[in-house]
């Protein structure tokens, strides 16, 4: 079994307009942070 290791990247742009949208709501940044690690399993999960 070949286990895959992938990476999520994030541009300059992203990362200053969610440290906006996060500063007041963390509880927004903690299901962000849910759903890349999601993500980062597995990568074709269409629903997070």
């Amino acid at each position: 079994m070949i286990i895959m290791s992938y990476q999520i990247k994030t541009t300059d742009e992203f990362e200053e307009q969610f440290k906006k949208l996060t500063r007041k709501n963390k509880a927004l940044a903690e299901m962000f942070a849910k759903a890349i690690l999601k993500l980062k399993e597995n990568p074709m999960l269409v629903s997070l």
